[in-house]
């Protein structure tokens, strides 16, 4: 069974129909696996924080698990609330390129 990370990206299309769609890191950045596994784990950190997140604000989670306020306030896994702070950034800066990524 391929991993998720092997696994190629499908895009939606109207209809139904799903069409591959090329990474958008270019090959020499996955060539290297320990440079793999670190972006890896950041997606994953990433991907924590979003639902960590969503917890904490009540929304239902996918699959039918209605969404819970946290009963603490932080999160205790390290990095979560630098992730936290990522995705609202991501969220709320207008500058493209010419962020800095102060935040």
């Amino acid at each position: 069974m391929p991993s998720a990370a092997a696994a190629a990206v499908q895009h939606q299309l109207p209809g139904g129909s799903q069409q591959p769609v090329a990474a958008a890191a270019p090959q020499s950045a996955t060539a290297d696996p320990e440079k793999r596994r670190l972006i890896q784990q950041q997606l994953v950190l990433l991907l924590h924080a979003h639902k960590c997140q969503r917890r904490e604000q009540g929304v239902p989670t996918p699959g039918g698990n209605p969404g819970q306020p946290a009963a603490q306030s932080t999160c205790v896994l390290p990095h979560c609330q630098t992730m936290k702070n990522v995705l609202k950034h991501m969220s709320e800066c207008h500058k493209g390129k010419a962020c800095k990524g102060e935040f």
